[in-house]
């Protein structure tokens, strides 16, 4: 409910705002979230993270 009355909020305030406009803050967001580099070790030998269970990779990535 907190987006939804966000995004209603900034739709009166704004009422160029677009679903568009969600769309590219979501994206901008998401490759600002993701932009690390992995390990080199991991992809040369899979055992190291690929392998493993979930928590362990859990705990590696945090």
């Amino acid at each position: 409910m907190f987006y939804a009355n966000l995004y209603k909020d900034m739709q009166k305030a704004f009422p160029f705002f677009s679903s568009r406009d969600v769309r590219n803050i979501q994206s901008a967001v998401s490759l600002r979230f993701t932009d690390f580099d992995l390990e080199e070790d991991w992809f040369k030998n899979p055992e190291v993270y690929f392998k493993q269970d979930y928590q362990t990779k859990f705990n590696m990535f945090q």
